[in-house]
């Protein structure tokens, strides 16, 4: 019942992969199953009991890993390159065999210090060749036993639009403090770069370019139509559900005064965003703006919605 179950997800997940994903997927199990192959075909003479019991224990987990079909992504390198624990904390074959043996530690050190290297250049490592010796391994062995992945990371441009709503502190030189809010509205551009390969949302990276038009009410003062050329990307590694992200910008305005009070500025911030369900996001930004006045500077907080 659980092949069964487990041949019904593969091909689910199959079906919606694109087709280099699926290449690439390919390629790695018919690597993994030749290696296997291989260290199925030629025990290396003289091994104790104990080595041979531990190499048998190898081949079972080599076969198991091989059937699970779960392997790393490249989202680190432009090129072909081993990848011992992905971002999304996938082992490699060889990891996967030394972890599975109770050697955990040694996985999480070569993970974060030689993460991308190939195994002959581990050749030097005191506890990876004790491990490869009492398990019955040769080293020529586990450099065939480990792939090295193609780089899955593509990227597209799609279109996006936010609607707003803001609220703002601040204060001018001549004209003391001032309170303000209103409606915005926002269109432009996102370049996105995201995986496609068998982890989809190991990587979902956006750079946003956006023009932002604001109908501010003011307390006690003129309204305000304000104009803004934003750029904002993402800090962190991200998921399609949410992202912590930057926002820098220029930004110019008009009062409804008279007579008309003119400013131009920047601005700069950061905002989180939550795209799972209705894509809500909230932002906080500190903007200075030189106006006909003088010098305002004023923190706004916002609440908004994208598409």
């Amino acid at each position: 019942m659980r092949h069964w179950m487990f041949a019904m997800l593969t091909s689910l997940a199959a079906a919606c992969a694109s087709p280099r994903a699926d290449a690439e997927h390919a390629r790695v199990q018919a690597h993994l199953e030749g290696a296997l192959v291989m260290v199925e075909a030629a025990t290396p003479k003289g091994l104790t009991p104990a080595q041979l019991e531990a190499r048998h224990r190898l081949i079972h987990l080599l076969r198991e890993y091989i059937d699970a079909g779960r392997y790393p992504v490249n989202d680190v390198s432009p090129e072909r390159t081993p990848i011992f624990i992905d971002r999304a904390a996938t082992r490699c074959a060889m990891a996967y065999l030394i972890e599975q043996t109770g050697h955990g530690a040694l996985v999480d050190r070569v993970a974060r210090t030689n993460n991308l290297a190939r195994v002959h250049q581990l050749a030097a490592d005191e506890e990876l060749g004790q491990w490869l010796t009492s398990h019955g391994m040769t080293l020529a062995e586990a450099a065939r036993v480990q792939p090295s992945y193609d780089n899955l990371v593509t990227t597209r441009w799609a279109p996006t639009f936010a609607v707003l709503a803001t609220g703002s502190v601040g204060g001018a030189l001549a004209t003391g403090l001032e309170l303000g809010g209103g409606p915005a509205l926002r269109g432009g551009a996102r370049h996105i770069s995201e995986t496609t390969g068998a982890c989809d949302d190991c990587v979902y990276r956006t750079v946003a370019v956006m023009l932002e038009y604001a109908r501010l009410f003011q307390l006690g003062r003129p309204s305000t139509n304000q104009l803004a050329l934003l750029t904002s990307w993402d800090l962190l590694q991200q998921s399609r559900d949410h992202s912590v992200y930057v926002l820098a910008g220029a930004t110019a305005h008009v009062d409804e005064s008279a007579p008309v009070q003119l400013g131009l500025g920047a601005l700069g911030g950061m905002g989180f965003g939550w795209r799972e369900g209705v894509p809500w996001f909230v932002e906080g930004v500190l903007s200075a703006m030189w106006q006909t006045r003088g010098l305002a500077l004023r923190v706004a907080a916002s609440f908004g919605f994208s598409w």
